[in-house]
This record gives C-alpha cells, structure tokens and sequence, in this order.
C-alpha cells in the first residue's frame, strides 16, 4: 500500500501539471487506487517482456526514487497533507480494528471457488513467466485477463520464498474503511457509517483474503461514487477529481469486463465537465493519452492469451495465430457463467436452457441471507427515490443539479445488464451497498440524527471492534493461534501426469481445482493441446 500510495502521489503530481492545473492532494485512500492504477498499467507492459519478479521492483523502486530527487520536499509536502486526514484518533482505532479482521481471515485461508479454479493459476503464470501464448488452452478461465492478477503477483513477493501469501485484497479494504470512516464535518456522514459497516463485515467474507478481482470493483464503485457526491457537494469543484473520476471508473475494465457499466458513469462525468465548460482540449488530449496507454497492452495481452482481442468475445476473433482458443470454448465459458449465476446447483447444459419461470427460484434458492438482504435493500431505496424525486419538487432541483441521474442511470442499466448476463450478487455489491449508504443518508431522520450524530465517533468504533470480536472468538474456536504466524497452506491436490503432443500437463486426481499446484495444471484436460516449442514459455496450441 505505500508504494502505490507514492505511486498515486508522484503520478498525480506529474499529472495535473501536463492537465495544466494546480496540484491537488487528494484522500490517502484515492491516491493509493491512483497507485495501483499507474502500477497495473505498468505490470501489463512488463509482463509482456518478462515474469513479474524482483525486476520489477527494482524498475519501481528507481521510479520512487527518482520521483524524490525531482519533487523533493514538495512531494513530502503533500504526503503529509494527504496522510493527516487519516491520522485522527478515530481512523487510527478503526484502521486496527480493520486490520486484526484482516489478519485472521488471511491465515484461516477461507477462501475457495474461483480462487481454487484458476486465479491462483493466473497468478502462478505471471510469477514465473512472460505472457505466454495460448495459455487459456490449458484452462479457458485463464483468458482472462485482470491486471489485479499482476498486481497480485507484484505484491506477493515469491522470490523471496514465499509462496502464495497475496494481502493486497486485505489492503484495499482497510483503505476503504479508513475513506469511509466518518465524521462530524461530512455532509453524508450517516452514508458512511453504513458503509464503514459494510466492509467492517466484507473484512471477514473470504473475498478479503483471496485474490478475487471481484472486490476491488466493488470497492472502487464505491469510492468512486462516493468521491463524485462528495465533489457534487463542494462549492468549489476540484477538476482533477473528476478527471481521474473518468480514467479509473474506464479504466476498471481492465480489472474485470463486468465493470463495463462503471464506462456510462465515466461518460457522465465527462458530460458535467463539458456542459459546465470545466474541462479544456488539452484536459481531454492528455485523459485521452493516458487511457490509450491503459488499454493497448491490455488488448495485446488479450490477443496472446487467447487470440481474440476480448474475451470471451467470439466477434472479436481478427487475429490469425496458430494458439488461438475454439470459439467454442468462448461459448462454453459465455454460457456456462450464465448457467452458474441463475441455478449454480443445476448442470451447466440444463441450466443454460430453462426458460425464466424456470431458473428463477433456483436463483432466489441459491441466494444467502446477506445477498437478499443487499438486493431488498437497493430495490427499496431506488423506489423511494423514484418517489421522493416525483413529489418533492425541492428535492428533484437539487438532484439534478447536482448530477445525481448519473448514478441512478448507471446504476440501473448495471443491475438490468447484471441480471439478464449472470446474476451472481457479487458481480454488483458496490451498486447494491452504495444505494442503500446513499439512501439511509437521503432518509436521515431525526431520529437517526440524534441517535447517532453526536456519538459518531463512538459507533464507528463499535461497528469495527463488535465485527472483530466475532472474528477473534471464531478464530480461536476452529483454527490453531500457530497460524497468525505460520498460514495454512492452500489445498494440496494429489497431481497425475496428462500426456499431450510436446509434453505433459499436471491434473489433479478426483477431478480437484488445481489451487497454487505446480504448472502448467488443470482439471479440464484436452488431449488436442500441443505445445508450441520445447518449454511452458513458447505457449499452447490446439490440434487443428
């Protein structure tokens, strides 16, 4: 976390001054997205060259440095700016409260799924060698292409000997509790105790301590959002907020496609700026530059993975490279995510095929009580708001002056595109949670004025710690005190040998996921596969 919090702050810096604009210091927690975002960008183009190792951090490092010697003490200026907003007696208990949470759901491993079935694959891959062509063929989940994964490998240090021990996940959401811890000066300061609780809770859900790109989305909607609000609400509009509002809600796609929504929001924000002539030619070429440089080594990336520009994108097949993956193999992955989201209980095939009346109640079946509780919620509040906004003629000027329809519009078509593409709840958690804070916040009572207003700092402390004496009693109660030290290792499946044209591939026995095994491994083996030359670097093919 600090070094993409002075990532974000030597980028930032160098930023505004080609935006040519003042710089602005932004909250700890934005830079260090910033950060990430800058250091993403920059694994994809390394990766392409090499595996994600000490060199990295070398090249990193010599950028720290040099942003020093060329800022000197005005960047230490504005880290200590930046810092002294989360330095109050309150943010330092809740970020330790947030932190122990953390650590325990980090040694009792409770992670499983997606984790097991190749994002500890993906990451592997990218430790140990450049991009590799073809790699998808060995297991179609792993055309996928997330820069959280690089980030991952970056933060995992595995030269070093350690294997496996990813924490970035747990980071982002000790910087998310510390942006939304409140207090008495905010205006929608009821909108982040609600979601200061939420990731009071989400710390101890295993997504925290995996490597799942799923949080940093939802995370990121809800930083994003409240950023946008929070700007909405100042009289005097910082433009370099809402410019890096549009590079990272664009930019989030390189994290996950099923940010795609997030690009409307982006394009929205953009229209503020334009219709109130707040942003110049040079403001747009430089945004425009910056975005370009995000999203062509992603693409390449792409390509060499899989040999489609956009996975799992059938339409995007213009390539002709001899590792290119079946489209039918994209279709499976198209359907079978579709199928999974609306009845995981039923196979695949069936499942892909029932009609709406069917899939349904295996749907609400499928759902636990946190994710009813979420969706309940966000429905509630859209309604309410769609109620308020007609009757209450006050309201609505102030709605729409404030540029609030963006994120009610890019939030319905988020949850219409959500539930007829795969309604897996935690695709759209940041839509779910935002509008329930921002709904609680509109609501803002009296009673909930008094309540809690005057004892904020006081329930925010007990939200985090209550959450943490839960997790401590259930730590102790099912997992031995020698792993705060020492972490369980993942699941070790038994591994046989899948002989294939050119050489062999690693599956384990009883059909297991493969977790962190030894590659190139699957559970999905072709026999068509062939290797392009004489080592895992020169990629896969399938026999034509």
């Amino acid at each position: 976390m600090l070094v993409a919090f002075w990532i974000g702050l030597a980028f930032n810096k160098f930023f505004t001054k080609q935006l040519g604009v003042n710089n602005s210091f932004f909250h700890p927690t934005i830079l260090v997205l910033i950060g990430w975002f800058v250091l993403g960008v920059f694994l994809q183009i390394f990766h392409l060259f090499h595996a994600i190792d000490e060199i990295a951090h070398i090249i990193v490092w010599s950028f720290i440095v040099v942003s020093l010697l060329i800022y000197k003490k005005s960047i230490i200026k504005d880290a200590i700016a930046s810092l002294h907003q989360i330095t109050t007696l309150q943010h330092i208990v809740v970020g330790i409260g947030l932190l122990i949470i953390v650590l325990i759901n980090i040694v009792q491993r409770k992670a499983y799924g997606d984790i097991a079935d190749y994002h500890l694959q993906a990451i592997r891959w990218a430790e140990e060698y450049a991009l590799v062509p073809g790699v998808g063929n060995i297991r179609r989940q792993l055309g996928n292409n997330s820069s959280w994964f690089l980030l991952n490998a970056f933060s995992g240090f595995h030269f070093l000997g350690l294997r496996s021990v990813y924490t970035i996940n747990a980071g982002l959401v000790i910087m998310v509790g510390l942006f939304v811890t409140p207090h008495l000066k905010q205006h929608f300061w009821l909108r982040n105790v609600v979601l200061l609780g939420y990731f009071a809770i989400v710390a101890t859900r295993k997504y925290t301590g995996a490597v799942t790109n799923d949080l940093i989305i939802t995370s990121s909607i809800v930083l994003l959002f409240s950023w946008f609000t929070d700007n909405m609400d100042e009289s005097v509009k910082v433009k370099p907020a809402f410019i890096w509002m549009i590079i990272l809600s664009v930019s989030l796609v390189t994290y996950k496609l099923s940010a795609l929504p997030m690009v409307l929001f982006g394009a929205g924000v953009l229209y503020y700026l334009i219709r109130n002539k707040f942003i110049t030619l040079r403001n747009i070429l430089v945004s425009s530059a910056v975005l370009t440089l995000v999203f062509i080594p992603w693409l390449i990336t792409n390509v060499i993975q899989t040999g489609y520009l956009l996975f799992p994108a059938t339409a995007t097949n213009w390539f002709n490279v001899d590792w290119q993956m079946r489209p039918e193999i994209l279709k499976f992955e198209v359907d079978a995510n579709l199928a999974y989201a609306r009845a995981p209980k039923v196979d695949t095939e069936t499942a892909y095929n029932f009609t709406f009346s069917q899939w349904l109640p295996h749907w609400v079946d499928s759902l636990d009580g946190f994710s009813i509780f979420l969706i309940a919620g966000c429905l509630f509040f859209l309604l309410a708001l769609f109620v308020i906004v007609l009757i209450n003629k006050s309201f609505q000027k102030s709605f729409l002056s404030k540029y609030y329809l963006v994120l009610v519009l890019t939030i319905i078509v988020a949850l219409v595109l959500w539930f007829t593409h795969g309604p897996a709840p935690r695709f759209v958690f940041g839509y779910f949670i935002f509008t329930i804070a921002m709904g609680v916040a509109v609501v803002n009572s009296s009673f909930l004025h008094n309540l809690l207003h005057n004892r904020l700092r006081l329930y925010s402390i007990f939200i985090v710690y209550l959450i943490m004496g839960f997790s401590i009693f259930n730590w102790i109660s099912t997992t031995p005190i020698s792993t705060l030290y020492q972490p369980l290792p993942y699941y070790e499946p038994k591994l046989t040998r899948f002989e294939v044209s050119g050489g062999s591939l690693w599956v384990p026995a009883n059909n297991d996921p493969c977790w962190d095994a030894e590659l190139p491994c699957t559970n999905q083996p072709d026999s068509l596969i062939q290797f392009r030359g004489t080592s895992l670097q020169d990629g896969f093919r399938i026999k034509k």
